[in-house]
């Protein structure tokens, strides 16, 4: 990923405040113009992230909270994730993912480009090389399945997830896994 944005001046802007539809026909129009845009992470409804070059990015600011985004913060990093700005970084990908993905599923996942489950080796590998340059439909993929889930674990420090997934679905707990305590307690919750 860093190899396909070195030298291009890629990033990305959170944008808090808008609905999908409007950020998706403002990058669009934007893309028209000659700007490189895209919508990237939907995470929760009013919280995109959107990813391109960095000098078009800067220069939407004011666009987009003209638009009414509350926030519009171009974020410290040097790769466009989740856009066409990775196009090269693909085929780079799938050696790794040949190589490293087991054959056997023994569980399906969720895939954030498609919102589906899958659960071959076949289907990971194109799902994860589109993730690279499709957007993350991660609100779209817990809201898609919500009657099937009683709960949703994190593992990672922070909780990112578990603040958003409040959000988007309220019914449905968070655990957090970071140490070996928070581990305990989440086994010790699923085995209730």
């Amino acid at each position: 990923m860093n190899e396909a944005c070195a030298g291009a001046g890629a990033g990305m802007m959170a944008l808090v405040g808008l609905d999908d539809a409007t950020v998706e026909k403002m990058t669009e129009e934007q893309r028209l113009n000659g700007k490189k845009v895209w919508a990237a992470n939907y995470n929760m409804d009013g919280q995109i992230v959107v990813a391109g070059l960095k000098a078009d990015l800067e220069s939407l600011v004011d666009t987009f909270k003209e638009a009414g985004a509350k926030r519009a913060l171009v974020l410290d990093m040097s790769v466009a994730s989740h856009c066409e700005l990775l196009t090269s970084a693909v085929e780079k990908l799938q050696p790794y993912l040949k190589e490293y993905i087991k054959d056997d599923f023994t569980t399906s996942v969720i895939s954030n480009v498609s919102t589906n489950p899958y659960n071959t080796k076949a289907d990971a590998i194109e799902l994860l090389s589109s993730q690279l340059v499709s957007p993350v439909k991660y609100k779209h993929s817990i809201v898609e399945h919500a009657e099937e889930l009683d709960m949703m674990i994190e593992f990672g420090n922070g909780a990112v997830l578990k603040g958003m997934n409040r959000k988007i679905i309220k019914s449905v707990p968070t655990l957090n896994v970071s140490d070996m305590k928070s581990l305990e307690d989440t086994m010790e919750k699923l085995n209730d």
